[in-house]
This record gives C-alpha cells, sequence and structure tokens, in this order.
C-alpha cells in the first residue's frame, strides 16, 4: 500500500517561519514552497492524490493553525486563510 504523508515546514509556536508543504511517499519527499501556505497545501494535496487514495496529514498541520490564528480547514481537509471578519470572531470568542 502506498502512503503520502503531508506536512508543514515551520518553526512550531511560529507560524511566520512557514517555509514549505511537504508530502513524503516511501523514502522520496517533494517540497512545495512557493510562499503561500494554501496554495502550496493546495498543490501537495492535488500531488499527493495523484500517486495515492491513503493520504494521512502530521500532526504538525494542525499546529501550524492552531499556532496562528490565520489558517483554518475546510471539510474536505483544504488549508484556507482566514478572512479579518473570521479572525476577529475567533479572538471574541
Amino acid at each position: 500500500m502506498i502512503v503520502a504523508i503531508i506536512g508543514i515546514d515551520y518553526d512550531e509556536g511560529d507560524p511566520n517561519s512557514y517555509r514549505a508543504v511537504t508530502v513524503k511517499i516511501g523514502e522520496e519527499e517533494k517540497r512545495f514552497d512557493g510562499g503561500l501556505p494554501e496554495h502550496d497545501w493546495a498543490n501537495a494535496l492535488a500531488h499527493a492524490r495523484k500517486q495515492t487514495e491513503h493520504i494521512y496529514l502530521s500532526s504538525n498541520c494542525d499546529h501550524f493553525v492552531n499556532d496562528g490564528f490565520r489558517y483554518g480547514w475546510t471539510e474536505d481537509s483544504n488549508l484556507y486563510r482566514l478572512t479579518d471578519y473570521e479572525i476577529g470572531y475567533y479572538w471574541r470568542v
């Protein structure tokens, strides 16, 4: 069974240190480092889906979202940038 593991390369606790989204399949790792996490995520997920249907997310993906209050998850596991309204709403809750 071929498995893809998606991760986010950044210094935990500092979402501004974002470097890339990574996809590891076996011993091979591909980096998506275009500079915009949401675009890199979409490209990494598309790449992984072409290789296998068995895709797992590293725990640092959730850490990245929780560290910065700038990103969230859609229902189909896509990363998206929160709007200023959403950021304000989440800070008030």
